[in-house]
């Protein structure tokens, strides 16, 4: 058993390794293209993630399983998004079946849509709204109000299915209509 553990945390460091680089490749490849950030704002936004995962892995109820292919999709959903470039090829199954139920075309759709996805992808949705709200990177009070409009959802149905999180009194924290 011990053996077994000690192997699972070995790949897993080494999965979070091949993100980092991802990561920073990230970074380095739209460099030229960012015109909305500098530099540190942009590096603000990606390791913002890393912070996402820091928060998955407090919480003392959810399985290391569960955590380990949960922060895999954090780390990849904000990226592949913010960048537009492709998963990396060694991304499993898992994650990349719960990227695709937490991608919307939009807020709008989200919004629609919010209630049919799987209870997994509803807890990552809530670290990401909750992170976007921490920022403060809605742009306008529309906009705020509607992810807080998620974020309440979210909340209640995450407490539903995990219990009471830390992530969800961060969230209730930040969730207030402008």
């Amino acid at each position: 058993m011990k053996g077994e553990r000690k192997m699972r945390e070995m790949i897993f460091r080494r999965i979070l390794v091949c993100l980092l680089d991802f990561i920073v490749s990230a970074f380095y490849s739209t460099r030229k293209q960012a015109k909305e950030h500098s530099d540190k704002e942009r590096f603000l936004l990606y390791s913002q993630h890393l912070v996402w995962i820091g928060e998955l892995f407090s919480e003392p109820t959810i399985e290391i399983k569960s955590k380990e292919l949960w922060s895999q999709a954090l780390l990849l959903y904000g990226l592949t998004k913010e960048t537009g470039k492709d998963l990396p090829h060694y991304t499993s199954k898992g994650v990349k079946d719960l990227l695709e139920e937490m991608t919307f075309n939009s807020l709008e759709e989200e919004v629609a849509q919010i209630s049919e996805i799987c209870s997994s992808a509803k807890l990552l949705k809530l670290y990401i709204h909750v992170a976007s709200l921490k920022s403060n990177l809605p742009k306008n009070n529309q906009e705020w109000n509607t992810i807080c409009d998620i974020v309440y959802y979210l909340d209640n149905s995450v407490c539903v299915d995990f219990g009471e999180l830390n992530i969800i009194k961060i969230a209730r924290i930040f969730a207030i209509k402008k």
